[in-house]
């Protein structure tokens, strides 16, 4: 079995991590796999994939140089596997001439893609979708009635992570709190939250506190400029590809955004065994049992947020509480094994 995952490109992010994962496992299970980005050879995960000994396409050029390019990769695969609407935005007037392929639509965010010219893409590809995929009923919910979908077959499959690849370490503790925010910095993911909070603590507390930032974005300047107000130490990293090098050093990792899918930067940490304070939206809660692997508070809630930050200074045996319980509920519930099981049902159906 021939199959292609396409993403828009391979810069951090939650769909293109759980592609490379995904497209390994099943290169070990014996599959065909490959993966067809519209992105560049600079892309922070191409040197990755290649480490990793993954096929892998960069088809770029003008309008008619992808669409040949994109043609001349996937006219032989049996499986088109779109992981972002992108590439479908480049195939619009050609996909439904892949009619011996199967072809798989996955929605890893919540988003209505409603502004022009979305709604008008997704009336042109309908009918040459076999199946189209959400990472939450939330998504499911949002999207299928936007564009009168709801008559394609649909299904919630949930994001997953190879736990093999992953070793856990104990991590050195003195008296601070190490914090992480893992994303990109636009307005959607509301990193500006996780300071306010730290500025409402009093500055005695700040000063225990380390904050780290792995990403970039439109939103960095003003984070820095925020950050510069405070007592605590910030660090901001870039973009990191290296999962051990976020999650090893790190106490607890926190989650702002405003929506989200089914976050694999929440279940990288909960695999890593890392507390997770996540703002109560979309499939956050799926993963996030509060004042169990973590903490759950209302959107933009920065008042709820620094109350939870100062009980983990106060009382740091939470940490190691929170960080099992959440390493086995990946462990039971969110395997990479158990999502690649199920999307290869959906490829042979």
């Amino acid at each position: 079995m021939r199959i292609a995952h396409l993403v828009s490109s391979l810069n951090v992010g939650g769909a293109e991590r759980f592609v490379l994962d995904i497209c390994r496992l099943q290169r070990e299970q014996g599959l065909d796999s490959c993966i067809v980005s519209l992105g560049s050879e600079d892309d922070v995960f191409v040197a990755l994939a290649r480490s990793w000994g993954l096929p892998l396409h960069l088809v770029k050029g003008g309008v008619l140089r992808r669409q040949l390019g994109l043609y001349s990769v996937l006219k032989h695969m049996d499986v088109l596997h779109f992981h972002s609407p992108h590439p479908l935005r480049a195939l619009q007037f050609t996909v439904h001439r892949f009619k011996k392929a199967r072809i798989v639509y996955t929605r890893h965010g919540s988003g209505k893609f409603v502004r022009p010219p979305w709604p008008a893409i997704h009336r042109r590809v309908k009918s040459a979708i076999d199946v189209v995929t959400f990472v939450s009923q939330d998504g499911l919910d949002i999207f299928l009635p936007a564009h009168n979908w709801l008559d394609v077959e649909s299904h919630v499959i949930d994001n997953g992570i190879d736990l093999n690849t992953i070793t856990l370490k104990q991590r050195q503790r003195d008296s601070r709190l190490s914090l992480a925010s893992v994303g990109r910095m636009i307005p959607l993911k509301n990193q500006q939250c996780l300071l306010t909070a730290v500025a409402l603590l009093p500055i005695e507390k700040q000063c225990l506190i380390d904050v780290h930032f792995f990403g970039d974005g439109p939103c960095l300047e003003d984070l820095k400029q925020q950050a510069a107000q405070l007592h605590c130490k910030t660090r901001f990293h870039g973009i990191v590809s290296d999962r051990e090098q976020i999650y090893s050093d790190i106490d607890a990792l926190v989650v702002t955004s405003e929506t989200e899918g089914l976050s694999i930067a929440i279940i990288e940490a909960m695999a890593y065994a890392k507390s997770v304070l996540a703002s109560d939206v979309g499939g956050n809660p799926r993963l996030v049992e509060h004042d169990s692997n973590g903490w759950l508070f209302d959107y933009n809630d920065a008042q709820m947020l620094a109350q939870y930050i100062e009980r983990l200074i106060a009382s740091p045996e939470l940490l190691s509480l929170h960080g099992s319980t959440g390493r086995q509920r990946i462990e039971n519930d969110f395997s990479l094994a158990s999502s690649a099981a199920q999307y290869r049902v959906l490829y042979g159906a």
